[in-house]
């Protein structure tokens, strides 16, 4: 069993810390969390709101409910925020106090938003995380749906009878009742941001400047691997082999860091990570205390 096995099967039992994979791994606790970060990235593991000391919690994806054990790490008032909305199972937003709805923010672990459309506009619901989006939708539509409690006469009036022809012919045929349902709320989404359009055509114009960028430099690729590439480098002691990691994005974040360097570290290779963005300052600290990472930006 390698690493990676021996921490999914840790997970499963219950969420882990970087110390203890650090154990595991027999690195200090950056690396462990660099392996973590790169575990997350893959989809294999998620990483909770709710922090144990400085920590985070990484977890399985189908694990989520084991976090129900760490209520105690959280505030007093997010707890009772914690405790209502799983008694709920869902929260209108406009109808909480301010410190719940700040609350609602905090414990994203528990907390899912969801976006309603009616004839109103839309409105934002929070439901328990544990809660089908079936069951919420059907919760939130016996909120917003109004109820028809006054007598159908108020609602609609029935046509005037047409007075009997006095041809023999066939009498027109009769007017269907016209009826008034409550308008009915627009099917529920989570919550998310809006996918830019040109997201496709930015990932194309960074492949055409990373192999540009090859070239110019004069980088010789000798391995094509699904997150990046195997690649040679003139430098004036001689050609040295690096693993590639391309990021094409505005923001790299320490995260993207970690990955690079575990990604390399698979390799057994230094890492060499191309973007076109800015480093956020935790990915400059980072950067700083890890050894065998470069970054190179596109441009430049």
């Amino acid at each position: 069993m390698n690493e990676e096995e021996q921490i999914l099967a840790m997970a499963d039992t219950k969420p882990v810390l970087p110390m203890q994979v650090a154990k595991i791994i027999g690195k200090d606790s950056l690396v462990a969390s660099a392996f973590l970060s790169s575990l997350v990235s893959k989809g294999k593991l998620v990483v909770s709101a709710l922090k144990v000391g400085s920590s985070p919690l990484y977890l399985l994806p189908n694990k989520k409910n084991q976090l129900l054990n760490y209520l105690t790490y959280l505030n007093k008032k997010d707890q009772k925020t914690v405790n209502l909305l799983k008694e709920k199972k869902i929260l209108r937003d406009s109808q909480v106090e301010p410190l719940t709805r700040v609350s609602l923010r905090n414990v994203r672990d528990f907390a899912v938003p969801l976006e309603v459309s009616n004839n109103s506009g839309k409105e934002l619901f929070w439901k328990w995380f544990m809660v089908e989006d079936v069951e919420a939708e059907s919760l939130i539509k016996g909120v917003v749906e109004p109820k028809l409690s006054a007598p159908p006469s108020m609602f609609q009036k029935p046509l005037p009878t047409p007075p009997k022809p006095k041809s023999t012919s066939k009498p027109p045929p009769r007017r269907p009742q016209p009826s008034i349902s409550p308008p009915l709320p627009k099917p529920l989404k989570h919550a998310k941001p809006k996918k830019v359009s040109t997201r496709k055509q930015t990932a194309i114009d960074f492949e055409k400047g990373l192999h540009e960028y090859f070239q110019k430099n004069k980088i010789s690729v000798l391995e094509k691997h699904k997150e990046g590439y195997t690649v040679e480098v003139d430098s004036p002691v001689g050609k040295l082999t690096y693993y590639c990691h391309p990021k094409p994005k505005k923001r790299i974040s320490d995260a993207d860091i970690s990955n690079a360097y575990v990604q390399a570290q698979m390799h057994k290779l230094p890492a060499l990570l191309i973007t076109h963005g800015e480093l956020t300052k935790k990915a400059e600290m980072l950067l700083r205390t890890l050894k065998g990472v470069k970054v190179a930006k596109l441009g430049s």
